[in-house]
């Protein structure tokens, strides 16, 4: 979309910011506000697994993610921000899908890969919502990296809303989703994306899908993740 097309839409339709609502120049995706914020959630720097991105490894014998690279740690303005891409705004997955990109652009392996991919959304809750927020992060990672994005490798049939069910709940919540098995991905390695990473369990199931269809790596590229209970 060209400059003038935003600067005229930006007259009908005021760009905000999508954690503080405060309004914002056109080819902007957060406030300076809250990205001065969100530096208290950055996951650089932090002691976490390299392959599952938790800090407290919840790696088993069953993980099919080779590493795991994350933007924030799920909580106050980065918590926010994922709020808000349950809504009507896109400008958080922008934002992350952005400073992902930028990381897997600058690390040696990451930037490698051979296409990028989504946690798919199903059908009907893509419907009501109009976007699929981890397609949103992908495509931003994507336009960064150079790295190609393809859709509809992964599909999810209607099932419960993962935010509202315990950790058990969630590893039986996974058989919803399924993949393309008329895909051959001989060998292709390959980040996929999604906006939280709480228990693993979705985007684990995805990348052994990917797997089953002759992936080679899967890395797992999230704008969140939740942080484990020490006991």
């Amino acid at each position: 979309m060209n400059k003038f097309l935003l600067l005229i839409l930006d007259i009908f339709f005021p760009n905000r910011c999508p954690i503080c609502s405060s309004l914002i120049n056109y080819d902007r995706s957060v406030c300076e506000g809250c990205l001065d914020k969100l530096k208290a959630f950055e996951t650089d720097g932090m002691n976490l697994c390299d392959r599952c991105g938790k800090d407290n490894c919840i790696c088993g014998d069953e993980t099919s993610i080779s590493r795991t690279v994350s933007l924030y740690v799920y909580s106050g303005e980065a918590r926010k921000g994922i709020i808000s891409l349950k809504g009507e705004s896109k400008n958080f997955g922008y934002h992350i899908g952005k400073m992902l990109g930028e990381k897997i652009h600058s690390d040696e392996k990451l930037s490698k890969a051979d296409l990028i991919t989504a946690v798919p959304m199903s059908r009907k809750k893509r419907r009501s919502r109009g976007y699929d927020q981890a397609e949103v992060i992908a495509k931003a990672i994507s336009e960064v990296t150079g790295i190609p994005y393809i859709k509809d490798l992964l599909h999810k049939h209607d099932s419960q809303t993962q935010h509202f069910l315990n950790a058990e709940q969630r590893r039986n919540n996974t058989d919803s989703f399924y993949a393309d098995d008329k895909k051959d991905l001989s060998g292709k390695n390959i980040i996929i994306c999604d906006d939280v990473i709480t228990t693993g369990s979705t985007i684990n199931k995805c990348a052994r899908l990917l797997k089953n269809i002759n992936a080679g790596e899967v890395y797992a590229a999230s704008g969140t993740i939740t942080l484990l209970k020490k006991e």
